[in-house]
């Protein structure tokens, strides 16, 4: 009977640190070792409570572990699981949490030892913060993570780390490498290059009309977000998953054109089946499981030209417990006032708020 009694997560960064924080969260019975070249990593994940101990050793960090979680950046995975499966014991268990799959799945099966277990695994959830200082306990909660386990992947192991990670509220899926490289391709590599090349579009105009971005509403600030996300991380990303990638953008580029010649043959019909269509589909995005990116419950708050708004309204959610994650000035007419957007990770949270503020004479729109 397999039991987990100690884990082993190499890579204290944002998602490891996060697995950390939510297997304490769930399972403080848990011995957890943290393990990373970066040694202000490691003792910044000891003085938060994310590990018992820590070792930038590979050999002396995976000793004795029961479960072992691959959590450093994509491009160092598999020479990682190779120097870790040395040193783990036998009967024990490896998962990574890597955004590709098939080419990781290939290498680290190819190398594995009969006797150690390994489980593919990647949790569909993040933050624009990177490192350690960005862990959060909940960054799984309601997140969906994939396993793509083989047909080498002992059942036991993978029904094992899957009742882990539910346990951290995640929500576990199940496919094989192929289709979640081409999913994820889909639904979050696409959607990141799209925003790159709308950004670097609009800044190619900018040298023509330097104040263009002065223009810019909350709909380009809502569609090109995650181009803030990580160069490195997402150049490895698309590097190590090119074949779908290509894939998805060729359907993308074939909706391009179609919108092209619909408007190239002034075909007002076309365009608006487009529009009609792409609505009909977006309404069918599950609104209660997160994406890559975290959630955002939003509000929009009308407020009068006074000093001091944007602490009153702080203040009146800090007073009374509500967390605000995000604040961004949308617009602001002298002598008129203006609307500033406040974000927040909990639904329950943005509903409280709105019912305080309008209590107190505020103007407030839902964004969810």
């Amino acid at each position: 009977m397999l039991t987990i009694k100690k884990v082993t997560i190499i890579g204290m960064g944002l998602i490891g640190g996060s697995w950390g924080l939510a297997l304490k969260r769930v399972r403080p019975d848990i011995e957890i070792c943290g393990v990373d070249v970066n040694q202000c990593s490691l003792v910044k994940s000891r003085e938060a409570g994310i590990v018992d101990w820590y070792s930038i050793d590979t050999a002396e960090g995976v000793k004795d572990a029961d479960l072992v979680v691959l959590a450093c950046p994509l491009n160092k995975i598999i020479a990682q699981a190779e120097e870790a499966i040395l040193h783990m014991k036998e009967g024990s268990i490896l998962t990574d949490v890597g955004s590709v799959k098939e080419t990781l799945v290939s290498a680290i099966e190819n190398v594995i030892p009969t006797g150690i277990a390994y489980v593919p695994g990647h949790p569909m959830a993040g933050s624009e913060k990177k490192g350690i200082e960005g862990a959060h306990a909940y960054l799984f909660e309601n997140a969906a993570y994939i396993f793509t386990p083989t047909a080498n992947t002992p059942p036991q192991a993978k029904d094992l780390v899957m009742d882990l990670v539910k346990t951290m509220g995640a929500r576990p899926l199940v496919m094989t490498p192929k289709e979640h490289d081409l999913q994820v391709a889909s639904v979050s590599h696409l959607p990141h290059l799209v925003a790159a090349a709308l950004v670097n579009s609009v800044g190619a105009l900018k040298t023509k009309f330097p104040g263009l971005l002065l223009l810019a509403a909350g709909g380009f600030r809502d569609t090109t977000r995650i181009a803030s996300s990580q160069p490195e991380m997402w150049k490895d990303i698309c590097m190590n998953n090119r074949d779908a990638i290509l894939d998805v953008l060729q359907s993308f580029e074939g909706q391009i054109q179609c919108l092209r010649e619909a408007l190239e043959n002034g075909d007002a019909g076309q365009l608006l089946n487009t529009f009609v269509t792409a609505r009909t589909l977006r309404d069918e995005v599950p609104a209660g499981i997160k994406g890559i990116l975290p959630e955002l419950f939003e509000i929009v708050v009308t407020v009068p030209d006074q000093p001091g708004m944007i602490g009153r309204i702080a203040n009146l959610l800090g007073n009374n417990n509500i967390n605000i994650i995000d604040i961004e000035i949308l617009r602001v007419r002298e002598g008129d006032g203006g609307t500033i957007r406040f974000g927040f990770l909990e639904r329950e949270g943005a509903v409280k708020a709105v019912q305080l503020l309008r209590e107190n004479s505020f103007v407030v729109n839902m964004r969810f």
